[in-house]
C-alpha cells in the first residue's frame, strides 16, 4: 500500500515538474490590441478570426473552425451620444472640516487624543483644527 502512494506521489511530481519545464520553454504569447470601441463587433483587432453565418443558418456537424452564429442585433440607441441630451462632467473639489455650516472642525489636531470633561465624564473634549 505504501509503495503505491509512493509512486503515485512521484508520478504527480514528475508531471508537475514536466509541465512547468516545458512551460517556462514556450515563448510567450502574443495577442494583437484589442479595439477600444465601446460595441462588440467581432470583425475588430483582438477577435479570433471567425466566419460569420446569416442569422438562422448554423453551420454544419462536420465543420471546423470558429463560426459567430446567432442573430444580429443593432447597438441600442441609449448606448451612443444623443446631441439633444446634456453630456455631463466630472468635477472634483476639497472641503475642509473647519469650513463646514454642519460639522465645523471635526478634524483632530495631529498627534492628540483629548481629555474628559470634568463636568460630563461621558463626553470627551477634543482639539479641532
Amino acid at each position: 500500500m505504501k509503495t503505491k502512494i509512493l509512486i503515485a506521489a512521484l508520478s504527480v511530481g514528475l508531471m508537475t515538474t514536466a509541465h512547468f519545464a516545458m512551460a517556462a520553454d514556450a515563448p510567450p504569447a502574443t495577442r494583437p490590441a484589442q479595439s477600444k470601441s465601446n460595441g462588440r463587433d467581432p470583425h475588430s483587432p483582438g477577435y479570433v478570426e471567425a466566419k460569420e453565418l446569416a442569422d438562422g443558418e448554423v453551420p454544419a456537424a462536420d465543420a471546423d473552425g470558429n463560426f459567430i452564429v446567432g442573430p444580429t442585433h443593432n447597438k441600442a440607441a441609449e448606448m451612443s451620444v444623443q446631441g439633444a441630451v446634456p453630456q455631463g462632467t466630472v468635477s472634483t473639489f476639497t472641503m475642509n472640516s473647519t469650513d463646514s455650516k454642519i460639522y465645523p472642525g471635526i478634524a483632530r489636531e495631529p498627534k492628540t487624543f483629548g481629555t474628559w470633561d470634568a463636568a460630563d465624564p461621558d463626553k470627551l473634549v477634543v482639539t479641532t483644527s
